[in-house]
């Protein structure tokens, strides 16, 4: 299926920016660096930036394995009594309709994902903000929480489609 692989390399991609990004810039971050903000955008939480680096890498990885990897790789073994989606009896009622629901599960989980790293790297640029007065580029923390909000709904919204049978056979 195409667009699992598209949605499996795009969020890859983003991994490997935010990694790349991460790892670029890490010898010019201070030892002491803002890494909590209020709704406003102002700093209101430190650590130490080797601590940082390896707890948002941590987490970084963590969330990609879990959404590129186990996620997709465990839904199609799980139990039937553990899924739950909608129109499940459609679904599960042929092998063709499994595998089919089971790979949009996977682009899902890949969508998920290429969404997490967006926000994980925002978030990283947020914290290099706050560390360095002159940046070449600034993200504005309203922006970015609109950002999240609408791009949240959005997916729920196609999310919730894509889980729907197709209208030529839910009329079976």
């Amino acid at each position: 299926m195409i667009a699992k692989r598209v949605t499996f390399w795009v969020s890859t991609g983003l991994l490997v920016a935010c990694l790349l990004y991460m790892a670029l810039t890490y010898s010019a971050l201070p030892e002491r660096m803002a890494v909590h903000f209020d709704g406003k955008g102002q700093p209101n939480g430190w650590s130490d930036k080797s601590s940082f680096f390896v707890q948002y890498l941590l987490v970084v990885l963590g969330m990609n394995v879990l959404m590129l990897g186990v996620f997709p790789l465990l839904i199609g073994r799980a139990p039937d009594s553990w899924v739950n989606l909608p129109q499940k009896e459609y679904w599960f009622a042929t092998p063709q309709r499994r595998e089919r629901i089971y790979n949009r599960l996977a682009i899902m989980f890949h969508a998920i994902g290429i969404e997490t790293n967006l926000i994980f790297l925002v978030g990283y640029q947020m914290v290099i903000q706050a560390s360095f007065p002159e940046v070449a580029f600034r993200i504005h923390v309203g922006g970015f929480l609109v950002f999240v909000v609408v791009t949240s709904l959005m997916a729920t919204v196609v999310f919730l489609l894509f889980l729907s049978p197709p209208k030529e056979e839910g009329a079976e």
